[in-house]
């Protein structure tokens, strides 16, 4: 009893630490993910299904469509891609927070990376609140790009465009040599890196909570 207790508080200290450092970033999350959620709304009601509105003929508008598959709608028509697209969004997001943890202990921490993370959390919560909620994701958007993005798909375009703005900055890293990956091999061995820092990450927080 007196552990769960002593454990129950030391997780409720860890939350609320996290809440004042990052507060300004939990609002900018809450403020995509608001921003994300009311165009999707504003699509499903305003837009008839399949319907297109051109802002600029031909180039930039709005449409509604549901889509239950994966990136650029692939595999929109095939039902057990529902489940492929949750699980492949929630590997994402586990890549990500490995990567960030990764990042900040090797490297360093900045504020170009905690908002390219805030971007690319909104987007994986985004899309991923439509999955759940809706069992498919509302897309909205016409360009000339690939796909009919919504809004949390902006903010990966976002968010991967601050990431690589940060990487560029950092006069601690050897871009060719630290990330960017010349080889199978060498993509290999860098991601073993990552996923063998997160197995030590997790053992050591494991083995903190077993002493409390």
């Amino acid at each position: 009893m007196n552990y769960s207790k002593s454990y129950l508080n030391h997780i409720t200290n860890k939350l609320n630490k996290i809440l004042m450092r990052h507060n300004k970033l939990i609002l900018l999350i809450i403020i995509l993910l608001i921003i994300d959620q009311f165009t999707k709304f504003l699509a499903s009601h305003l837009i008839d299904k399949g319907g297109e509105i051109y802002i600029v003929e031909n180039i930039i508008g709005l449409t509604y469509k549901e889509n239950r598959g994966l990136v650029f709608s692939i595999g929109d028509n095939i039902e057990w891609f529902f489940v492929i697209s949750v699980l492949s969004k929630t590997f994402a997001f586990i890549i990500l927070i490995m990567f960030y943890r990764y990042y900040i202990f090797y490297f360093r921490s900045s504020k170009m990376l905690s908002i390219a993370c805030a971007f690319l959390l909104s987007c994986w919560l985004g899309n991923i609140i439509d999955l759940t909620i809706w069992g498919y994701i509302r897309d909205m958007i016409l360009w000339p790009g690939p796909g009919t993005p919504n809004m949390a798909d902006i903010y990966f375009y976002i968010g991967f465009a601050f990431l690589c703005i940060e990487l560029v900055k950092n006069p601690t890293i050897d871009i060719k040599g630290d990330i960017i990956c010349a080889t199978y091999k060498d993509s290999f061995d860098f991601i073993k890196r990552i996923f063998l820092f997160a197995y030590k990450d997790i053992c050591q927080t494991i083995s903190k909570h077993t002493r409390l």
